[in-house]
């Protein structure tokens, strides 16, 4: 059974999140991980706008549609996204690549 977009970009951002949850910040900062190992990184420091920039070298940008809130995260920014009645008040659409 074919999924609906929102369930797709549900998947995304919690494995981005699953993602960004296996890797320190301070190991980011201090170069510890191997760029060939990481698949990507949102720091969502870029408080304004409608991209997320991936800092990895595959430059997964991901695209912000809807309302997001920036707020102060654990390190630097983070995004806040709400819960409207029956769905997010917004997402972030990461296209899918081979790499």
């Amino acid at each position: 059974m074919a999924k609906s977009r929102w369930e797709r970009r549900v998947f995304l951002i919690m494995v981005g999140l699953f993602l960004l949850s296996q890797v320190s910040s301070a190991q980011l900062v201090e170069k510890k991980i191997d760029d060939n190992q990481l698949i990507a990184y949102w720091s969502f420091d870029n408080d304004s706008g409608k991209i997320v920039y991936d800092k990895s070298r595959n430059k997964l940008n991901g695209k912000i549609y809807g309302d997001v809130e920036y707020v102060e995260g654990l390190v630097g920014k983070a995004i806040q996204l709400n819960m409207g009645e029956n769905e997010p008040s917004g997402y972030i659409e990461i296209a899918y690549s081979e790499k």
